[in-house]
This record gives C-alpha cells, sequence and structure tokens, in this order.
C-alpha cells in the first residue's frame, strides 16, 4: 500500500540515521512498527494489574538498595 503524507524532513532524516535505512520509506515504516510494537508491550503489561501476585515478603527498596534477595 501506498499513501503520501507530509511529514518534517528533520524527522524523516532521524529516522533514516536511527535506523541505518538509506530510504525514508522504509525508515518510516520501521520506525513505525517499532513503536506500534512497544505499544502492545505497554498495553499487555496494564492487562495484567492485579491478576499478578507478588510475594509477600517482596521489598523493592531493599532491591534498590541491595539489600534483597532477588528469588
Amino acid at each position: 500500500m501506498s499513501i503520501s503524507v507530509a511529514v518534517d524532513e528533520t524527522l524523516v532524516e532521524q529516522a533514516k540515521r536511527v535506523t541505518g535505512l538509506p530510504g525514508a520509506s522504509e525508515a518510516v515504516e520501521k520506525v513505525l512498527k517499532e513503536v506500534f510494537a512497544a505499544g502492545s508491550q505497554h498495553r499487555s503489561m496494564f492487562e495484567l494489574v492485579g491478576r499478578v501476585k507478588l510475594r509477600d515478603d517482596y521489598d523493592y527498596k531493599a532491591m534498590r538498595e541491595g539489600n534483597g534477595d532477588p528469588d
């Protein structure tokens, strides 16, 4: 499918640089796929809210300080 969209040239150049792809169409398509993949991962994590039970002794503050048991 081919469509025409007005996009800031600076953004297209950044997309080409970040993806390493030489063509604007390929670079923009790759960036869009990455954005949608990242969005679907976050959505699936939010679906777990209230369904995942953490250990009763889970202490994230102690783990940040290196005092917690990661198992």
